[in-house]
């Protein structure tokens, strides 16, 4: 299977994409989105018109991610995650694996979960166990 596969079932492959609870977000070798589901779109703030065709680049550049996860895994030609920031304050989760055919990575798959709301339970947790050493540091 190649990309020819993905374009060629473009809309049976993203109908089963939108059935995951993850974010799913496909680019070719060169870095050019070329599938993104429902769940990527809602984590990212982004329309799927506003992202097929665009290069990973050109997305850091105007701050849709601060470092996109697909050109690492270009890069290393392996498997990468990292929790990656979004330009609208948001954080995934993100795991990227090449996919290659031919001997060249012909795909880079990229799959998501929104941590945002965690991170924020995080903060919060963090700031009431410092307000809790404070008081009992008071009462002592």
């Amino acid at each position: 299977m190649d990309k020819s596969f993905l374009l060629e079932n473009y809309n049976e492959l993203l109908e089963l994409m939108n059935c995951l609870k993850s974010g799913v977000y496909i680019t070719d070798g060169e870095g050019n989105t070329l599938l993104v589901n429902d769940e990527s779109c809602k984590t990212g703030s982004l329309s799927r018109s506003e992202v097929i065709g665009k290069n990973m680049r050109s997305l850091v550049s105007s701050g849709f991610v601060k470092e996109s996860i697909s050109l690492r895994t270009l890069a290393s030609q392996k498997g990468e995650h990292m929790l990656q920031d979004l330009g609208d304050g948001g954080k995934v989760y993100a795991t990227s694996h090449p996919f290659f055919h031919d001997g060249k990575i012909d795909m880079v798959i990229t799959t998501e979960r929104d941590i945002t709301e965690m991170e924020a339970l995080k903060d919060l947790l963090k700031e009431k166990e410092q307000t809790t050493k404070k008081y009992e540091e008071e009462i002592e």
